[in-house]
C-alpha cells in the first residue's frame, strides 16, 4: 500500500465509526480522487447519510465525480444549484463550463 491509498483506508474506517461526519466524507473522497479512484468516490458518497448529501462540500464533490465519470448533465446541474444557492466559486464556474462545454451547450 501506498501513502494515499493507506490514509484512504484510514479514512474509510474513521467514516464508519462516525458515517455523518461532512469534514471526513470530503477527505475521504479527496483521497479516492488524488488516488484516481472516481468510481469508488462516488460510491462513497452515495452510501452518505441523507443529512450529509445536501451539503455543499459534498454536493460539489459529486458534481467532480459526475463530471469525471462522464455525467456531464449531472455534473451541470449540480454546479448550477450550487451556484444558485449562493456558493461563489472560481472551481463551480470554472467545472460548470467544462460540464457545459462536454455537454456542447452554452449558459443560458
Amino acid at each position: 500500500m501506498n501513502e494515499v491509498t493507506e490514509r484512504v483506508a484510514r479514512l474509510r474506517s474513521y467514516l464508519a465509526a462516525d458515517p455523518g461526519n461532512i469534514q471526513l466524507a470530503c477527505d475521504l473522497v479527496d483521497g479516492q480522487f488524488a488516488a484516481g479512484d472516481f468510481v469508488d468516490a462516488d460510491a462513497s458518497i452515495a452510501a452518505l447519510p441523507s443529512a450529509a448529501q445536501g451539503a455543499a462540500g459534498i454536493r460539489f464533490r459529486r458534481a467532480r465525480c459526475a463530471l469525471v465519470l462522464g455525467r456531464h448533465a449531472e455534473a451541470s446541474q449540480l454546479l448550477e444549484a450550487l451556484i444558485a444557492d449562493g456558493h461563489e466559486n472560481v472551481a463551480l464556474w470554472h467545472d460548470l463550463a467544462f460540464a457545459q462545454l462536454c455537454k456542447r451547450q452554452t449558459r443560458a
